[in-house]
């Protein structure tokens, strides 16, 4: 075949080729490794469509990640609240000082430090298979483990499972001695407020993260007794100035700064 029916073919199917991966990966459960060559070649294992699309795809927030690897520097520590599979979390770790990382389903979490792992950056963050919230316990957490939609603490039908996990509030782990964050990026599927609210100390204090990416599930945050403006308040009331608001899909993406470190 010759370049030029090579080059035609190559365009034809462009389009398709992460269906078509996603599919493969879903139909023959194909473990692979992705390299996001975007992201400093970093790597992730991927053994099914929804590990691909939350690898290969982003997730759908590209973009999103570019602007918060933006904002890393070497001295941060950065909590990561909702870490899936680890996207952010291992990017940060890569280029920031520690991360600490919170994933309650245990699945998801195994694959999270295998993650961290693959990249040889174990060394460098501190992972808790756990949720985060306005007080400690333990919950139910809905969900599909690897396979599925995010996990979630809402009574959600489209999971297949649902389980016991602990909840911890950010205090106190803060009590516990782990590093306060400089930067903290938190996508909890509607309990974005439950997890500020159980932040008061840290956020009130001088010792508050210097910017906070938070992503806003306003239908989510509803069925959990909250909404969308009690999440700006709070954050208005800790000091907060948002600079970004993006909504995307009925989600939204903010970006807050200490309006007292800028």
């Amino acid at each position: 075949m010759n370049l030029k029916v090579n080059k035609v073919l190559d365009n034809l199917f462009s389009p398709f080729k992460n269906e078509i991966k996603r599919q493969l990966a879903s139909r023959f459960n194909l473990n692979q490794i992705i390299t996001l060559k975007q992201f400093d070649n970093l790597k992730f294992h991927c053994s099914s469509a929804v590990e691909y699309f939350r690898t290969a795809e982003y997730g759908n927030e590209q973009k999103f990640l570019e602007i918060f690897s933006f904002f890393l520097t070497e001295e941060d520590i950065v909590w990561d609240i909702g870490a899936s599979i680890g996207i952010n979390s291992v990017l940060s770790a890569f280029h920031c000082k520690y991360v600490v990382s919170f994933e309650p389903d245990p699945k998801i979490f195994k694959r999270l430090n295998e993650n961290l792992e693959l990249n040889g950056l174990s060394a460098k963050a501190k992972t808790y298979q756990a949720a985060l919230g306005a007080s400690k316990g333990k919950i139910s957490l809905f969900t599909s483990g690897l396979n599925g939609n995010s996990p979630t603490i809402r009574n959600d039908s489209s999971h297949q499972n649902h389980i016991e996990v602990e909840q911890l509030t950010v205090d106190s782990v803060i009590e516990q001695g782990i590093p306060s964050p400089t930067i903290l990026k938190l996508d909890v599927e509607g309990a974005e407020y439950s997890v500020l609210k159980g932040g008061s100390k840290l956020f009130l204090s001088e010792k508050k993260p210097r910017i906070l990416f938070i992503e806003i599930h306003p239908q989510y945050l509803i069925q959990l007794g909250h909404n969308s403006d009690q999440v700006l308040q709070i954050l208005k009331d800790f000091g907060y100035t948002i600079i970004a608001n993006h909504s995307r899909s009925g989600e939204n993406h903010l970006i807050a700064i200490d309006k007292n470190q800028y």
